[in-house]
C-alpha cells in the first residue's frame, strides 16, 4: 500500500514538473497580448496605407475625368458657335435673320430685280401662282434705276422697266421721236395737207385734214401700247430678266465708262449668278437640269396692258 501511495505521488510530481516545464517554455500571456496587438497595429497601418493609396488614386482619376469631360464640353461649345456663325458656303452670309440684312442692305441687292416681283406672280407652297403684294413690288422699284425709269415713262411714255437691254436713250427714241416722225411722214403724204398747202381747200377740207390726222395720231398711240406691252420686261423669260440684271451690274459698277473687266463688275456678276443657280437649285429640286433651262428660256405668254 505504501508502495501504491509513493507511485502515485511520483505520478503527480512529475506531472507538476511537467506543467512548470511547459508554462516556462511558453511565452508569458501579456507578451502574447502584446504581441498580438503589435500585429495588429501593424496590418492596421497596412490597411491605412492601402486605402489612402487607392483613393488619392481614384481621386487623381476622379479629377482626370471631370478635365476630360470640362475640355471635351468646350470643344463642342466652340464647335457649335461657329456652326452657328459661320457663313453659308454658298451664299457668303449666314442664313438667319442678321444674315439676310446683310444682303439685303448691299449695293448690288438693291439694284437688281427678281423674276417673281418683275412677272408680279409666285409660286405659293401647293404651286399655285399668286399675285404679289403691291407693297414687295413697291419695295422692288426703291432703286436708282427703277426710280429714273418710272420718271421717264411718265413723261416719255412706255413701261416701267425695258427688256432686251433697252435704256432711257431707247426709250425716247421708240416712244417719242418715232412716233412723232410716223405722225409726220404719214401727214405729209397726205392729199388733204396738199390742198392745204395749195391754197384751195375750202371748210369740208379742213374738217377733212383735222380728221386725218386725229386718226394718224390715234393709229400712232395704239401703235406706242402694242410696242409698250412687247418690250415691257414683265413678258420676258428668266434669261431676259438676267440679261437686265447684268447691264445694271455694268451700268453701277463699271464707272462713267461702263468697264466690263473691272473686278466690280466681275465680282458682282459671279456674285450674281452665284445667287442665281442656288435659287434655281432650291426652287427646282429634283428637276432634269435640261427641261428647267427649256423652261427658263421660254418666253412669258402673259399679256400686260
Amino acid at each position: 500500500m505504501v508502495a501504491g501511495l509513493t507511485a502515485t505521488c511520483s505520478r503527480c510530481v512529475s506531472s507538476s514538473l511537467n506543467l512548470s516545464s511547459l508554462s516556462a517554455a511558453l511565452p508569458s500571456t501579456s507578451y502574447g497580448l502584446s504581441h498580438l496587438q503589435t500585429l495588429s497595429q501593424i496590418q492596421q497601418q497596412r490597411s491605412s496605407f492601402s486605402t489612402s493609396s487607392m483613393l488619392s488614386e481614384s481621386r487623381k482619376k476622379r479629377t482626370a475625368r471631370l478635365k476630360r469631360k470640362g475640355n471635351l464640353d468646350q470643344r463642342n461649345l466652340k464647335v457649335r458657335m461657329l456652326e452657328s456663325s459661320k457663313p453659308d458656303v454658298v451664299l457668303g452670309h449666314q442664313t438667319n435673320p442678321a444674315g439676310t440684312k446683310v444682303w439685303q442692305d448691299s449695293e448690288l441687292a438693291k439694284i437688281i430685280l427678281n423674276k417673281q416681283t418683275v412677272w408680279g406672280v409666285k409660286e405659293d407652297r401647293r404651286g399655285n401662282l399668286v399675285s404679289v403684294s403691291a407693297e414687295e413690288q413697291a419695295a422692288a422699284a426703291k432703286n436708282a434705276f427703277d426710280a429714273t425709269a418710272a420718271k421717264e415713262a411718265a413723261s416719255i411714255g412706255g413701261p416701267l422697266r425695258l427688256n432686251f437691254g433697252l435704256d432711257g436713250q431707247d426709250r425716247q427714241l421708240l416712244f417719242q421721236d418715232l412716233p412723232h416722225v410716223m405722225v409726220k411722214d404719214r401727214i405729209l403724204d397726205s392729199w388733204n395737207l396738199g390742198t392745204l398747202i395749195r391754197g384751195t381747200a375750202n371748210q369740208a377740207d379742213i374738217a377733212a385734214f383735222e380728221e386725218e390726222y386725229a386718226k394718224v395720231q390715234s393709229e400712232e398711240t395704239t401703235n406706242k401700247q402694242s410696242l409698250a406691252r412687247i418690250l415691257d420686261l414683265r413678258n420676258a423669260s428668266g434669261k431676259g430678266i438676267q440679261v437686265e440684271n447684268i447691264r445694271r451690274i455694268i451700268a453701277h459698277f463699271g464707272g462713267p465708262s461702263n468697264d466690263t473687266g473691272s473686278p466690280e463688275v466681275q465680282a458682282a456678276v459671279l456674285t450674281y449668278r452665284i445667287r442665281n443657280l442656288h435659287e434655281h437649285l432650291q426652287a427646282n429640286q429634283g428637276k432634269d437640269f435640261e427641261v428647267f433651262e427649256k423652261e427658263e428660256s421660254a418666253e412669258v405668254s402673259w399679256d400686260f396692258a
